[in-house]
């Protein structure tokens, strides 16, 4: 069940909505100039050296853009103008977010797991979050999402991560252990300790610093789909849904931090999540108890409700993996 926000809250993130765009934009820009530029010496001439840390190993690494020229000059001058911009306009919005996420807590917001915020601002920065990037949450970290989207809260029960966050990776790409080690150091930073729990070309579990991050692949859901012999209508529509555009936005922790939040479309989400819970019948409840949330968010609130045909797929889910037999939330 949901239930509706109250008055200070849906209040409180009305205003902050603009100030979030500017700052996520602004933190993932100033990514652009870690390190800098510098003109180098060689011989009788001047080139322009551009140098930066290597994000995952943390070593100097630069690149020569040419020789001085009126080209390059203009390179050096946009670079540390469009730096000391991200950072005047950095300076005057941290201020804000910090006290939004300071009003946002008193006012009960924050539901977040703090330990989560430090990887999800990583991903960002690293690229690997946006709406041109197919890495997406899952879980519960999804509903939060969904939750400051539409101002409604979901039961407590069902934002409660058990087993880590998980992610999942849609763009076609096969996972493999570089993969889930590069992943695991962009979450963790460079000094992380990663270990791999489960490594599959479908689904893998690290433990990052302790915390566990699950990736499913695309191959994932096609392999679910085949184990619980889903009719081809079934089939074709899941697997449809993961062609939806992500919906990107926060959620504020319970330490009054706001993180950055990309996750699949929640008609996507109520599709794919039950499939992912597989035959274990305590995942596949919780799964089902948080797509019901979801699917009261899209049948009442959400701009775009399901065709006819995703809302009979989902009831046909229902059918044959919901442990709890769960009746169809209302969909208008």
């Amino acid at each position: 069940m949901l239930t509706p926000m109250t008055s200070d809250q849906r209040r409180h993130l009305d205003a902050l909505d603009g100030l979030w765009t500017r700052y996520a934009i602004a933190v993932r820009s100033r990514e652009d100039f870690i390190g800098g530029m510098q003109w180098k010496g060689v011989g009788e001439a001047e080139y322009l050296t551009r140098y930066r840390p290597d994000p995952l190993t943390g070593k100097k690494v630069a690149k020569s853009l040419g020789r001085r020229s009126p080209a390059t000059e203009k390179l050096y001058c946009d670079f540390t103008t469009h730096r000391d911009a991200v950072r005047t306009d950095l300076a005057d919005l941290e201020p804000q977010i910090e006290m939004a996420g300071r009003i946002g807590k008193a006012v009960r917001l924050a539901r977040l797991p703090s330990n989560l915020v430090d990887g999800l601002w990583n991903l960002w920065k690293a690229g690997l979050f946006g709406a041109n990037v197919t890495t997406m949450l899952g879980g519960a970290t999804a509903l939060m999402l969904y939750e400051t989207k539409m101002r409604m809260l979901a039961d407590a029960s069902d934002i409660k991560e058990e087993d880590g966050p998980s992610f999942l990776i849609l763009d076609g790409h096969r996972l493999d252990w570089d993969f889930a080690m590069q992943f695991g150091s962009h979450f963790g930073g460079r000094k992380t300790h990663i270990e791999t729990l489960e490594c599959g070309s479908e689904r893998i579990r690290v433990s990052v610093d302790g915390m566990t991050l699950t990736l499913y692949s695309r191959d994932a859901v096609e392999s679910a789909l085949e184990e619980m012999n889903a009719p081809p209508n079934v089939a074709e529509c899941v697997m449809d849904a993961t062609q939806l555009p992500p919906i990107a936005g926060y959620a504020l922790s319970r330490d009054a931090r706001f993180a950055p939040l990309i996750a699949p479309d929640p008609r996507a989400y109520c599709l794919l999540t039950p499939v992912l819970a597989g035959n274990d019948e305590v995942r596949r409840a919780t799964a089902w108890s948080r797509v019901g949330a979801v699917e009261e968010i899209v049948g009442r609130y959400w701009p775009e409700k399901f065709s006819g045909d995703a809302a009979m797929v989902l009831d046909e889910l229902r059918e044959f993996t919901d442990p709890g037999a769960t009746s169809p939330a209302l969909r208008l």
